[in-house]
């Protein structure tokens, strides 16, 4: 995200001229109640919540914690936030990157909130990572993100100016945002759709939203999906604890002029590693330079096997 501040700050302050002249109508108030009533399905009031772009600090006052802290890139917004909610003592926000947040001092937080954040961060998986630092094993990480399938009709509604133009997306699916938490230390605990009608419609908002967007099959049409996610339980064991074996496979077909780069340049990686060479009947030459190769680079490379019409050294 320390990318990021420098891409998407000029994005933010052209949201923020379309806000500016009425905070009554900062965003679509019909889909942000029902993403801050998807939050505090999960987040009991009284907590300790911090939010992660918070924006004007809506989600983070509904919430209603006992000690919440908001964090966004832009001042102007936090400005807003600071008028709108500054009464409550119990609310802090502050200007602010995520990958790069002073959270000294902080105690660990019972849940972190990041609503429409994480298309936004250059660095997905560093944020994570640190936020994963303010976290104790009982904390509870809850996101929201849109769902690739209303992509098409988001930036529609952009170009017939029936929403605040945004900064360019990173669209993430469901699967690339589990494999980050996962590879941040985190698990995923559960993913859901919410928002099947992100209008506040009198009755229909109701109907479709609590009603229709729970059931199994119109729930994957949700336009946002909320994700929840734990801290990842420390391994013990002393086969977990190893580090894995690596396996470089490289099929050649007349490579004759790059194996030598191969052996030479190929780092040892994990708790050991092996080349993998699987040739396609090559003509130039290219097997007798791997064996070549494998006597120049003994001490490093070891012949593993060679079977049937396609050559497999290790």
């Amino acid at each position: 995200m320390r990318g990021t501040t420098k891409r998407t700050r000029g994005g933010y302050r052209q949201v923020q001229k379309s806000i500016e002249p009425e905070l009554g109508n900062r965003r679509n108030r019909g889909y942000c109640r029902e993403i801050e009533r998807a939050y505090a399905q999960i987040i009991p009031s009284g907590m300790r919540v911090l939010e992660l772009g918070c924006g004007t600090g809506d989600l983070l006052a509904a919430m209603k914690p006992s000690d919440g802290l908001g964090i966004d890139i832009d001042s102007g917004r936090i400005d807003v936030a600071k008028r709108i909610h500054g009464e409550q003592g119990d609310l802090r926000y502050v200007t602010g990157d995520a990958d790069s947040a002073d959270y000294e001092g902080e105690k660990p937080f019972d849940y972190v909130i990041m609503s429409d954040l994480l298309p936004l961060l250059k660095d997905v998986q560093q944020t994570l990572e640190r936020v994963r630092t303010i976290c104790s094993s009982h904390s509870r990480v809850v996101i929201t993100v849109h769902s690739n399938l209303w992509r098409p009709l988001m930036s529609l509604a952009a170009l017939l100016r029936l929403r605040p133009p945004l900064p360019a997306y990173n669209w993430l699916s469901t699967s690339d945002i589990r494999n980050l938490l996962h590879l941040a230390g985190f698990d995923v605990v559960t993913s859901t759709g919410v928002v099947l009608l992100p209008l506040g419609i009198p009755v229909l908002g109701w109907i479709f939203n609590r009603l229709l967007g729970t059931l199994p099959v119109l729930n994957l049409l949700c336009l946002s999906c909320r994700i929840v996610a734990r801290p990842t339980t420390t391994r013990t064991t002393a086969a977990e604890s190893e580090p894995p074996s690596v396996s470089v496979l490289i099929p050649t077909r007349n490579e004759k002029g790059n194996i030598e780069q191969a052996f030479s340049r190929t780092s040892s990686m994990g708790k050991w590693t092996e080349l993998v060479f699987v040739d396609g009947h090559s003509t130039d030459g290219t097997v007798e330079e791997i064996e070549r190769c494998i006597g120049k680079y003994e001490d490093k490379w070891k012949r593993n096997r060679s079977r049937g019409s396609k050559s497999e050294i290790a």
